[in-house]
């Protein structure tokens, strides 16, 4: 320890008893940088269009007969359809106000702005399906309870826990905490509060990214960035206040005398007042002095610094700068790209997530209620292979220049070293979708009878004598230089 260090003594506690406390104020500060901050909106905004956009993550089954090993196709067109069917808002939700999609987009807001999301899995519930998904804030269980209870099993942050530290159940709040509906109700405020519903963990799915082993619940994932973005907000706050002030060039009339200004004018509170026009000259009293006000703003630095804090902040969100910002001033391609592909890179991750943490166990537990239901006519000793081939397919991103990535995509393809399969993947798309696209379209204009545009090989390709593709170099290397340049 030295004097450069002793502000920084470092963390020596467990997740949980770092979070325990700081968890309600840090969720509350959250929320308002979500509902006031334009950098906090926006971040949000961009991971709802980028990892769950317009379609959410999409069902696609892989499932294989286990007796033949071939693709079940009946079997995954039939899983796929009554999926679908189970998005609809009348089903999905237990309050029936949210769709599938939109179900998504706020798991993955929720976590991402207060730091976890609980859905109970509700069977047997009155609609077609006989299941349907109850969404609760995390305020719902109560971080501060915590007591020992028997046989080593405990109660840490309002979860129950074995002896191995596995949870067994969930204390829920019968009442949010924040919900005011009380007063009207004439209930009063503390009746609620130590009133708990215990559900059995299986029947809740907890979704959060945990940092720690020794993490029970999630932190909001702006808890890094929080303050910087209120002082930023506040900071632009104080410019914009001063360049106004600055821009309307007040002053001050001051006499040695003391001798009271009378103005043109008093305003209602009795203060004089007294009216400026352009080009228009006064000539004081004798012994009066006019004293200019001009703080001039805004200064010269004012871009530049608002640019640096927000790239701090933009490094704490996970997001590059020129997107949280919406600031494309300077990027050139090729930095563009780089950027963009970081993104999508931490886009993809957080696609996984939902899929795992918030779709995954639904969908589990769905299949088997709609085979055994006969919703699904499907033989349910083979409900394993079904779970096994169940697949999430997220959104794809186009890029500014298509042309070259199709290029590239078709030399690659040329070169054998990617497949059709993943190239659909890369764009959002299914390649079993794209071929029936293109035989459907070829039945209607064969129908019509207008000639399908035939395309030709890729490039990249010639057919060899023996049948074999290779690569056509016309001479030249792969990288466009001839053997004599070296390449």
């Amino acid at each position: 320890m030295s004097r450069f260090n002793s502000t920084f003594p470092g963390v020596y506690g467990t997740g949980d008893a770092e979070i325990r406390s700081a968890l309600p104020r840090v969720r509350a500060r959250s929320r308002q940088l979500a509902q006031d901050s334009d950098l906090v909106k926006h971040w949000l905004s961009l991971l709802r269009k980028n990892v769950i956009g317009p379609r959410g993550l999409v069902l696609k089954m892989r499932a294989r007969d286990p007796d033949t090993g071939e693709l079940d196709r009946d079997a995954n067109v039939r899983i796929e359809q009554r999926w679908q069917l189970f998005l609809a808002r009348e089903n999905f939700s237990v309050k029936g106000n949210l769709d599938g999609i939109a179900a998504q987009w706020l798991a993955l807001e929720s976590v991402a702005r207060d730091g976890e999301i609980f859905s109970r899995k509700m069977r047997r519930f009155p609609n077609a399906h006989g299941y349907a998904v109850q969404m609760l804030e995390g305020d719902m269980v109560d971080e501060q309870l915590e007591r020992p209870l028997r046989n080593g099993r405990f109660l840490r942050m309002g979860i129950e826990f074995d002896e191995w530290e596995r949870p067994t159940a969930y204390y829920f709040r019968r009442r949010h905490p924040g919900d005011t509906s009380w007063a009207f109700a004439g209930l009063a405020p503390t009746a609620y509060a130590t009133d708990y519903e215990v559900v059995d963990a299986a029947d809740v799915v907890h979704s959060f990214v945990a940092e720690r082993i020794t993490q029970t619940r999630g932190m909001p994932w702006t808890h890094t960035t929080a303050l910087r973005v209120d002082m930023l907000d506040g900071y632009e706050e104080a410019e914009l206040v001063a360049a106004r002030n600055s821009s309307s060039k007040m002053g001050f009339y001051k006499t040695p005398s003391g001798e009271e200004y009378q103005g043109d004018d008093v305003d209602g509170d009795g203060a004089p007042i007294q009216d400026a026009e352009p080009g228009h000259f006064e000539e004081l009293p004798k012994g009066w002095d006019f004293q200019p006000y001009d703080p001039q703003h805004p200064t010269a630095q004012v871009g530049a610094f608002i640019r640096a804090v927000t790239r701090r902040i933009s490094a704490g969100l996970g997001v590059s700068y020129h997107n949280v910002a919406n600031d494309t001033e300077g990027l050139t391609y090729s930095s563009g790209r780089i950027a963009e592909l970081g993104d999508r890179d931490f886009y993809r991750l957080l696609q996984g997530f939902i899929a795992r943490s918030f779709l995954a166990p639904h969908f589990n537990e769905w299949l088997p209620l709609q085979i055994l239901s006969g919703a699904i006519p499907l033989p349910i000793r083979k409900l394993d292979a079904y779970l096994a081939g169940a697949r999430w397919q997220g959104r794809g991103w186009a890029w500014v220049d298509p042309l070259k990535e199709g290029k590239g995509h078709e030399t690659a393809y040329g070169l054998r070293v990617n497949s059709l399969t993943q190239i659909a993947l890369e764009g959002g798309r299914d390649l079993d979708d794209v071929f029936d696209e293109i035989a459907e379209e070829r039945r209607i204009m064969a129908a019509k009878g207008i000639p399908f545009p035939e395309t030709l090989p890729p490039a990249a390709v010639q057919p060899t004598g023996d049948g074999a593709d290779v690569p056509d170099s016309g001479g030249d290397s792969p990288q466009g230089g001839t053997d004599d340049e070296g390449n």
